[in-house]
């Protein structure tokens, strides 16, 4: 949500799954540039957007995996871990991955 006033966007982050999910490097450059609320256009070429979902839900279970590891101790297995991307209804999957 770009353009929510009470988040914290990491824009070079968003750069770098735009880069991963195929985009131009034109993209990318304008996905790490700050913008005010309510300009940001919604998420560049469409097509982009599967991709970039399952490259965010990826990163998020491998980080959810190892930060559980990581809390249960030494010799802890990474547990599997699935993350779904749903859109603002919570009705329609968008993008989903397991590490």
């Amino acid at each position: 949500m770009t353009h929510y006033t009470r988040s914290k966007v990491d824009l070079a982050l968003l750069a770098d799954i735009t880069r991963a999910a195929g985009g131009p490097e034109d993209l990318a450059s304008r996905s790490a540039t700050p913008t005010p609320p309510g300009t940001r256009p919604n998420s560049g070429p469409g097509r982009l957007l599967p991709a970039a979902g399952r490259e965010l839900c990826a990163r998020a279970a491998r980080v959810l995996s190892r930060f559980s590891a990581e809390a249960g101790g030494p010799g802890t297995k990474p547990p599997q871990v699935q993350v779904v991307m749903v859109d603002f209804t919570g009705q329609q999957k968008i993008a989903e991955s397991a590490a």
